[in-house]
């Protein structure tokens, strides 16, 4: 599924950014969150190595080939290790970094994610108060615009090609319809409370974020955030140090958090 800028959704997107020199320094890291932050790597992808030796795609090479039943049973699964990953970073983020900069982190975050990513990530559901409802409307949302997509793809590659410029301003206008659905979810309060969780503005190029995107965190690529649907599932206990109140007297006035999982 199309995340939006940011890329991946959920806790592990958080992770991606703390590879970025900007946000590192941002966030004033010293040099022991560094390395401890480093070590979450090693064992994020321990949690999302693929069952049964699958090698890197996880069994998704022969994805097309498969019955529903079959589809429908990996994708099971990948969110049993997405939900894995999720609840891994959360608890190790919270236990390395003190309760402002988790704050500033979650808001550069929102900040930098379509808001599929931004509703599909617990630290945000949960700041918003979340009902059940909303949580299921997420996720149906996210399987109409995976549908959307795959009919806007066939049209765009069909043919065997296609004009570039004409791909990039189909897939922007799918971005920005998929913002839009995904805000209809939330009331007027909550995306007043979305506009607060920014902070200060902090906005990170597509080169920043390109550079910031794998779940690793340290130097190499990532195997990409864990995101679509399912992000909700990821609702697993807060770990280690409990995030404090927000620091006040920050008003987001950028970004374009509030309008993506």
């Amino acid at each position: 599924m199309m995340m939006g800028p940011g890329g991946g959704g959920g806790v592990t997107g958080m992770l991606g950014l703390l590879r970025n020199e900007k946000v590192q320094g941002e966030l004033k890291l010293s040099e022991e969150e560094k390395g401890a932050l480093e070590k979450i790597g090693d064992k994020l992808r321990e949690a999302m190595a693929p069952p049964g030796g699958q090698g890197n795609q996880g069994g998704f090479g022969n994805f097309r080939d498969m019955s529903e039943e079959d589809r429908n049973k990996m994708m099971q699964q990948m969110q049993e290790r997405m939900k894995k990953a999720n609840d891994l970073v959360r608890e190790e983020l919270e236990s390395i970094l003190p309760p402002d900069k988790m704050s500033r982190l979650l808001g550069i975050y929102v900040q930098n994610s379509g808001m599929q990513a931004v509703l599909t990530n617990p630290l945000v559901t949960e700041e918003l108060s979340f009902t059940d409802e909303q949580k299921e409307k997420v996720t149906k949302t996210g399987t109409e615009v995976m549908e959307e997509m795959r009919a806007a793809m066939g049209e765009l590659f069909g043919g065997g090609g296609g004009d570039r410029t004409a791909m990039q301003a189909k897939m922007e206008e799918m971005r920005k319809k998929m913002d839009e659905k995904y805000a209809g979810i939330l009331t007027d309060d909550q995306k007043k409370k979305l506009e607060e969780l920014k902070g200060a503005e902090f906005k990170l190029s597509p080169e920043d974020m390109r550079g910031g995107r794998g779940i690793m965190f340290g130097g190499g690529r990532g195997q990409g955030g864990p995101g679509g649907q399912g992000g909700e599932g990821d609702q697993g206990g807060r770990g280690g140090r409990n995030r404090g109140q927000r620091p006040g007297g920050e008003r987001g006035d950028g970004g374009n958090g509030g309008s993506d999982n």
